[in-house]
């Protein structure tokens, strides 16, 4: 009998070691303003509280907001979610950036991270409030997450845009942007480094930032082709342009990591570059590799495509089933969808009444368990599922769009489209 139970001890110990390791606790963040729909939709909050209850079982949603009228449309909180409104001594500080809101919320997402609420979570996500869940993403991340390192996981959503499109653009078309951000890429040595250019304080730097406001004065297809005709910027933009555009409204990684690249952001705009644009600044961090300093030795950075990722984007269509939920081409369920606005996509703005509809005792706990089993159950579609294009009600970017999803089908069709720890140069990863 003795040895019997010996064995038996054996046995468990041995399957409780084999067991999946459990998840870190996770937190998506996110950070509104303003008032109406435009500023957080109803159905933000309404898809989170139709996610199965296990699927928020080891996930928080936190909502921190400023402003006079309550986020979200009014939409109560569900369970597992909160709604932290941002107090006027914390404010004040975020506005002394002088900073846009969807900057410097990245700093109050590091405030709440730092405080004792907030100091718990092993993973978190930083989101725009344009989102509907369909699933928990940090299930899919943490299954692929390298032990014992940091992470970061970006997500490119529109397989149409680089960077040498409207991120070179948006960045360069002013003076108040682009005469900063070329002398600080040449502090970087990111200039240099690709032209030979002389360093910071030169004579070189006002002659490049003169080139590049010209360029700008100039209209019409002709001016366009003679933009940035500096060699070292003209160089930057050849080596740095084809990267994928990475959204600032869809990040996720490690507690650390995310901290330390959310501040970055802010520590770069904060100064000469306020004027840039946010969004273009993460990514001339991220693919400059300039971002790689504030992060720890062991961070791992992964962007994913749109198409085989996790987070759909509404630019382009995709696959839906009969209930209307997005599917990617692997024909998973996306965990997010990303970029949907009333005045843009009106038609599918209003079937989500359809299946997300109201709650009728919003923000009790019994009614919120019942939540998921009344939510996407409306027929909208035809059949099982279907292709469906973009959902733009804008007619005249249909063609366009048709065919840049076809064009990039060819080549963003990874999983991961890159991959990068900090210790080894930037290389593409086909899992």
């Amino acid at each position: 009998m003795l040895l019997a139970l010996t064995m038996s001890l054996i046995v468990n110990a041995f399957s409780f070691c084999h067991l999946p390791p459990i998840r870190p606790r996770a937190v998506y963040l996110a950070y509104t303003w303003g008032s109406g729909p435009s500023s957080c939709s109803p159905y933000f909050m309404r898809s989170w509280v139709a996610l199965p209850p296990e699927q928020r079982a080891n996930t928080d949603l936190v909502v921190l907001w400023e402003g006079a009228d309550a986020p979200c449309a009014g939409e109560p909180a569900g369970a597992g979610a909160r709604y932290i409104k941002m107090s006027p001594q914390i404010l004040a500080q975020l506005k002394a950036t002088k900073l846009a809101p969807a900057a410097y919320r990245m700093r109050a997402v590091n405030w709440w991270l730092s405080q004792p609420d907030g100091m718990g979570y092993g993973w978190v996500g930083v989101l725009d409030t344009d989102l509907l869940f369909q699933s928990d993403l940090f299930d899919q991340l943490y299954a692929i997450a390298r032990p014992g390192s940091e992470e970061l996981h970006l997500i490119s959503e529109s397989p149409f845009e680089f960077n040498d499109g409207y991120t070179n653009r948006r960045l360069h078309s002013t003076a108040s942007c682009d005469l900063p951000l070329t002398q600080h890429l040449m502090r970087a040595s990111i200039l240099s480094a690709v032209n030979h250019t002389p360093s910071a304080g030169s004579a070189s730097s006002s002659i490049i930032g003169r080139a590049l406001r010209g360029a700008r004065r100039g209209a019409g297809r002709a001016a366009a082709g003679a933009m940035f005709t500096s060699p070292a910027v003209t160089a930057f933009w050849r080596s740095f342009g084809r990267t994928h555009r990475l959204n600032f409204g869809s990040m996720f990684g490690t507690r650390i990591a995310m901290m330390a690249m959310c501040e970055e952001v802010v520590a770069v705009l904060v100064g000469p570059m306020s004027s840039c644009w946010d969004q273009g600044m993460l990514n001339v961090l991220v693919w400059t590799g300039l971002l790689r300093s504030s992060l720890p030795a062991s961070t791992r950075i992964v962007v994913w495509d749109c198409f085989a990722g996790p987070v759909k984007t509404l630019d382009v269509g995709g696959l839906r089933d009969e209930h209307g939920r997005w599917y990617n081409e692997r024909g998973a369920l996306y965990a997010l969808v990303h970029q949907f606005r009333k005045t843009r996509q009106s038609a599918f703005y209003a079937s989500l009444e359809l299946v997300l509809p109201s709650r009728t005792s919003a923000g009790d706990a019994r009614s919120d368990a019942l939540y998921p089993y009344v939510s996407w159950n409306a027929r909208v579609l035809p059949r099982p599922m279907q292709r469906v294009p973009f959902v733009w009600d804008d007619a005249r970017r249909m063609e366009k769009l048709r065919m840049a999803m076809q064009a990039s089908r060819l080549t963003v069709t990874p999983r991961i489209l890159h991959s990068t720890s900090l210790s080894r140069p930037l290389a593409r990863d086909c899992l």
